[in-house]
């Protein structure tokens, strides 16, 4: 279930857009017309009413709570996201998803003081999207002065680029070593970030999904938008190392990052389109495809899957 919260009803607005893009999820709506308007209040009396809407909504069954309340989002999500978060019941919260880069939606957790509060006091698993948001603005902002507003989509992985990616994910594994925080590593794209990792890391386990195990930039030209996703699609040899890192076990686990999108929305390019993918109905049969390349074994891929 995904619950939404606002101080009243304009948070119903974001509702009726979320319901339409996952309409196969149940929704709880809370509204706190009772305390509204939110505005006027201080950031610890804001901090109090959200926090006392997300536990409420969490111990009603929600497996995701939105902050559909821009003043609840600016006075109390940060701090509820480093404090609260880590101490929440981890028999009915199993784990923790942090958005360290900007992908999909405003979730964004990047602030080193911040991310090391989570790290360290977390009692539960920490799952992170890593890609560094300074180096990703940074390309996009030359390829828009180079290409226009809207550069086209062969050039998102040079926005999006394997620079971004393994710095990030430098932060975050550095930060698990030095806390001995469980870690997953979700969606890794590039050879380099594999090779961070060591024998010690018995805390780090690390995600491949669907989408960079079947495809790489060279296919750009031919399903343009349609494989935009976030991290990108990078090279021929990337895919080669996911592929020979299910293998030998430097992959622990494959997903499908099951992202969805109407036809109308992936229009566009680098800028424009929406990123990811539909995988879920797919994803068992390209990795049994995998199988019938020789990449991994049947037992191998009942592992991973």
């Amino acid at each position: 279930m995904i619950a939404l919260f606002d101080s009243g009803y304009g948070g119903l607005t974001i509702f009726s857009s979320v319901r339409h893009l996952l309409p196969q999820y149940d929704y709880l709506y809370l509204g706190d017309n009772a305390r509204t308007p939110y505005g006027t209040r201080s950031f610890d009396v804001v901090y109090r009413f959200t926090l006392e809407a997300v536990k409420t909504l969490f111990g009603l069954g929600a497996e995701l709570v939105i902050l559909a309340c821009n003043t609840a989002s600016a006075k109390a999500l940060r701090t509820i996201q480093q404090v609260d978060l880590p101490r929440l019941d981890p028999h009915t919260v199993p784990g923790i998803k942090l958005f360290m880069g900007s992908s999909t939606g405003n979730m964004l957790v990047d602030k080193k003081q911040a991310l090391g509060r989570i790290f360290s006091t977390a009692t539960m698993p920490v799952m992170t999207h890593c890609e560094d948001t300074a180096i990703i603005n940074a390309n996009m902002a030359e390829a828009k002065r180079l290409y226009g507003d809207d550069p086209d989509v062969t050039h998102h992985p040079e926005i999006r680029s394997r620079e971004a990616c393994v710095e990030c994910t430098k932060v975050a594994v550095e930060m698990a070593r030095r806390h001995g925080t469980q870690l997953h590593l979700a969606h890794i794209s590039t050879r380099e970030e594999l090779n961070l990792l060591g024998p010690d890391d018995k805390n780090i386990t690390t995600e491949a999904v669907i989408g960079h195990l079947m495809f790489n930039d060279g296919d750009y030209p031919r399903l343009g938008t349609l494989i935009k996703v976030n991290p990108s699609i990078k090279t021929a040899d990337d895919q080669a190392e996911l592929r020979k890192a299910l293998a030998d076990g430097r992959i622990s686990v494959v997903a499908t990052d099951h992202a969805p999108h109407l036809p109308s929305d992936k229009q566009g390019g680098a800028a424009k389109a929406a990123s990811g993918m539909p995988s879920i109905q797919y994803s068992l049969l390209s990795m049994l495809e995998l199988v019938d390349q020789g990449v991994i074994s049947i037992g191998r891929l009942v592992e991973l899957m």
